[in-house]
């Protein structure tokens, strides 16, 4: 597992010693593992949102010439409704710079050139929604979403909308006390 902190050449260069090629690269952005133990209650979902940004742009650079070598390689992202947040004023537009979705979405052309298809699995978005259909929040659990998801991958579909009737069964945010 590659953690935010490890140089990317050498977590490129660990991921080239046990693979040359991948054909699929599943990106857990739901959670957020990189987070100090001092962070304050009010940047706690800025940090979230960085956080993952950071990571999914590391996973996703250091496993692309992977990717690339692949017989029809793809990329799965999944999104909670924290990472999938717009960092700093809601009313100025997403970016990839603010916004996870919005920067793996501006990746899918650069990846679909290198035949490599992409699929954004994240809540639905009032903002940026990808389907006008109403998703009704269902009570998944990781193993339940999880089973889905792969059960989903030869679809290659390029967005998924994932509604969680209770969060905290997905990714589990520490509780203060």
């Amino acid at each position: 597992m590659m953690r935010l902190g490890d140089d990317l050449a050498g977590a490129a260069q660990r991921l080239s010693s046990r693979w040359s090629t991948l054909d699929c690269l599943i990106i857990n952005a739901g959670t957020c593992d990189y987070l100090p133990a001092d962070v304050a209650d009010v940047q706690l979902f800025e940090q979230i949102v960085t956080s993952n940004l950071r990571a999914t742009e590391q996973c996703l650079v250091g496993a692309l010439p992977h990717l690339a070598k692949g017989e029809k390689p793809q990329v799965m992202a999944v999104l909670s409704r924290y990472s999938a947040l717009q960092l700093y004023e809601p009313n100025q537009p997403a970016s990839g710079g603010n916004s996870l979705p919005k920067w793996l979405r501006q990746q899918r052309s650069t990846l679909q050139a290198l035949g490599i298809d992409l699929t954004i699995v994240a809540p639905r978005s009032l903002k940026d929604p990808v389907t006008s259909a109403q998703v009704i929040p269902e009570p998944w659990t990781a193993q339940s979403a999880a089973q889905e998801l792969l059960a989903r991958l030869d679809q290659r579909q390029p967005e998924l909308v994932l509604e969680v009737l209770e969060p905290n069964e997905l990714w589990p945010l520490p509780k203060n006390g």
